[in-house]
C-alpha cells in the first residue's frame, strides 16, 4: 500500500487514473496512508512531489472507499488548499453519505461558535438537496444573530437550497425581507428565490 500511494503521489496527469484504479482497489486497508497524505502540510506545496495535487486525489480516493474513519480528517482539511482541493473534500464527503452528515450536523449544532461551525456549514452545502440539512441550516438560521456571524449565515443559505415546503421557503424568504438582515445575505436569498423560479 504505500508503494501504491506513493505512485498516486508522484503520477503524471496521463498515470493518474491507473494509480487511483490501483489505491481504490485495496479498499479499507488503504484508508490510514491517504488520510496521512492529507494530513500532510508538505503535501499540499506545489514545489513538493506531487505538485501539491496529492490531497486531492487522496480526497478522491478516500470519498471513493467510502470509510468513515476518513471524516475527521476530511473535516480538518476544509480551508487548508486551493478551491480544487476542497472541492474534492466536499465531493469525498459527500460521497460517504449518511454518517458524514450525521458527523456535519453535530459540529454544526455545536457550542459556542467557533470556526468549526463554519466548516460544518460549508461541507454541508455539498448535502444542500438532502431535507434534513436544509431545514437544519434554516432553524439555524433563526437562532444566530446573522450580523455577528456572517461567514456561517452565508453558508447555511447556500445550504437551504434545498427547502421543499412553500412553508420553509416563505421562512428563509421572510429573513431576506427582516431589516435587520444585511443585504449580501439578503441578496443570497434572492438569488436562491431566483432557483425556485420566485
Amino acid at each position: 500500500i504505500p508503494r501504491l500511494v506513493a505512485d498516486l503521489v508522484l503520477a503524471e496527469d496521463n498515470e493518474i487514473d491507473e494509480a487511483m484504479k490501483a489505491v481504490i482497489a485495496e479498499k479499507t486497508a488503504a484508508v490510514p496512508a491517504l488520510i496521512d497524505v492529507l494530513r500532510s502540510e508538505e503535501f499540499y506545496d506545489p514545489l513538493f512531489p506531487g505538485y501539491g495535487l496529492a490531497p486531492t486525489l487522496a480526497a478522491d480516493c478516500l470519498g471513493q472507499i467510502g470509510d468513515k474513519r476518513a471524516i475527521i480528517s476530511l473535516f480538518e482539511a476544509i480551508g487548508a488548499g486551493d478551491f480544487f482541493n476542497e472541492s474534492a473534500i466536499l465531493s469525498a464527503l459527500k460521497a460517504i453519505g449518511a454518517p458524514a452528515k450525521e458527523f456535519l450536523l453535530k459540529v454544526l449544532h455545536g457550542r459556542p461558535l467557533t470556526n468549526d461551525n463554519d466548516q460544518a456549514a460549508v461541507a454541508l452545502i455539498a448535502f444542500k438537496d438532502d431535507p434534513e440539512v436544509s431545514l437544519a441550516c434554516l432553524k439555524m438560521l433563526g437562532e444566530i444573530d446573522l450580523a455577528t456571524h456572517l461567514p456561517l449565515a452565508t453558508y447555511l443559505i447556500l445550504a437551504c437550497e434545498g427547502l421543499e415546503s412553500v412553508s420553509d421557503r416563505n421562512k428563509l424568504t421572510a429573513i431576506a425581507n427582516d431589516a435587520k438582515t444585511p443585504k449580501s445575505l439578503k441578496l443570497d436569498i434572492q438569488a436562491i428565490n431566483k432557483l425556485w423560479g420566485n
